[in-house]
């Protein structure tokens, strides 16, 4: 068997490209285990039980080790700069490599959409307003939609796949370059929407300017991933030499799968950082005030204890209990949810209850 040349590598027999994508799968991979073992964390630390978001979050980073393991085989195999000798060595391992290229694209595919519903899922859990929640509902089936054609087109790009790797397998391919900037360009306008998607409900809380921009921060750190993604379809769109642009576009595609996956914990160390500020009471400010009014000119039918109880059935459309939280603390702003009711009140709406101890 011929050994490759060594003349142009850089570090461990590759060139710099392949090198870089080696150091920085091992970072990623290392990184996102990190991510999400924080995050299941602080789940537990808050004695919160796992919720839908938490599992895709986890099967995100399993699929991405794979990702990265396949995008390492190619850099070992030709996409590292490596010059083969033997004509008949070099063919092999070109084709050893286009395979592992070709099942790139799928496996991005899969990843990058569990990510992005692990964050519509997050957002179900901790926002309740139901108009949210349908346009929440309407994206993540958008994603759905995009990832099912986006796997077939995979798949199908060439027919028979054989003719990716085996330009004599008398098949054809469809035009790669228009076909990955379009699903990219989409896959990007997804990234926006979804980091834009609790902006509004954020910046409409009653907190001062400081706490409103660092909170508004944690969801903006997820727009790093549109900077990488845009990377990524300038290097596939790179003119000159098609293998270097492969493994570089490879390269962005780990650190835009790595950084999605760290962006979507985030939110989850609310309890970590507390000089984000508390929002338990900013909710509460903004919430309660309107109910202590409405509350207050009703009599109290006991002198030691007043309990006022009103269901809220016109506002029921804008904001109601997270029905599927069985007692919660979500994470973000550490609100605890109870799913039990007032004794001999049947539920109606929103409930409010106010208990006052007069001394």
């Amino acid at each position: 068997m011929a050994e490759p040349a060594t003349s142009h590598s850089y570090k461990l027999g590759l060139n710099q490209v392949g090198y870089a994508t080696l150091v920085v799968s091992i970072f990623f991979i290392i990184l996102s285990i990190v991510a999400v073992g924080l995050r299941i964390g602080t789940r537990r630390m808050l004695g919160n039980r796992l919720g839908l978001d938490d599992w895709l979050a986890m099967i995100s980073v399993i699929v991405f080790i794979c990702f990265c393991s396949d995008v390492l085989v190619g850099v070992y195999t030709y996409g590292g700069g490596q010059i083969y000798a033997d004509r008949f060595e070099a063919q092999k391992k070109l084709v050893q490599y286009m395979k592992s290229e070709y099942a790139i694209p799928p496996l991005y595919g899969i990843n990058v959409t569990l990510v992005k519903m692990s964050i519509l899922c997050f957002y179900h859990r901790l926002f309740s307003v139901i108009a949210f929640r349908r346009i929440n509902y309407g994206v993540g089936i958008f994603c759905l939609v995009w990832f099912a054609a986006a796997f077939i087109g995979d798949l199908l790009y060439c027919i028979p796949i054989r003719q990716f790797w085996d330009p004599t397998a008398g098949g054809h391919c469809f035009n790669f370059a228009n076909y990955f900037l379009v699903m990219e360009l989409i896959d990007i306008s997804l990234d926006v929407v979804i980091i834009a998607l609790p902006l509004k409900t954020i910046s409409g809380l009653q907190l001062s300017l400081r706490k409103k921009l660092a909170l508004l921060g944690v969801f903006l750190l997820g727009a790093f991933v549109i900077v990488t993604g845009a990377v990524r379809i300038a290097y596939v769109y790179r003119p000159g030499d098609q293998l270097l642009s492969l493994a570089q576009a490879s390269l962005w595609s780990v650190i835009n799968l790595g950084v999605a996956i760290l962006c979507s914990c985030l939110p989850i160390y609310r309890p970590w950082l507390p000089k984000f500020g508390n929002l338990p009471s900013i909710l509460r400010s903004r919430y309660g005030k309107s109910s202590q009014r409405d509350s207050s000119h009703l009599p109290s039918s006991n002198p030691g204890t007043s309990t006022t109880t009103k269901s809220y059935l016109s506002r029921s459309m804008y904001y109601h209990q997270m029905n599927d939280s069985h007692g919660d603390v979500l994470p973000l702003t550490q609100i605890a949810v109870d799913d039990r009711q007032v004794p001999g009140e049947p539920f109606q709406g929103i409930r409010v209850q106010r208990d006052v101890e007069v001394a």
